[in-house]
């Protein structure tokens, strides 16, 4: 099994990484973060919640920054609705198709 990015992103800067709870929905991360119980490597949309209002947040950059990969998830065989497909439509970059 592949580390999961932020274990690489610590790894890569040299820091050991000590995880003493973990959360499955993002208003409880943040809820503990703003309870000082701990930090949140996050993607830049959820430091930008309306949740986070309070917390400070400190931008990755540089080449080795992690880099979060994303997918659209579809019905096979042609099954995406009309709504479906424009929506589709509006995904810069997205590719049609299994290669």
């Amino acid at each position: 099994m592949r580390p999961a990015l932020s274990d690489r992103a610590f790894a890569a800067a040299g820091v050991e990484r000590v995880v003493a709870l973990e959360v499955n929905d993002v208003h409880s991360l943040l809820d503990l973060v703003g309870h000082r119980l701990g930090l949140a490597l996050v993607p830049a949309h959820i430091a930008d919640k309306p949740q986070a209002a309070e917390l400070s947040a400190v931008p990755l950059s540089g080449e080795d920054g992690p880099v979060w990969r994303s997918a659209v998830v579809v019905p096979g065989q042609g099954g995406t609705s009309p709504a479906a497909q424009r929506l589709l439509s509006l995904v810069p970059g997205l590719a049609t198709g299994r290669g």
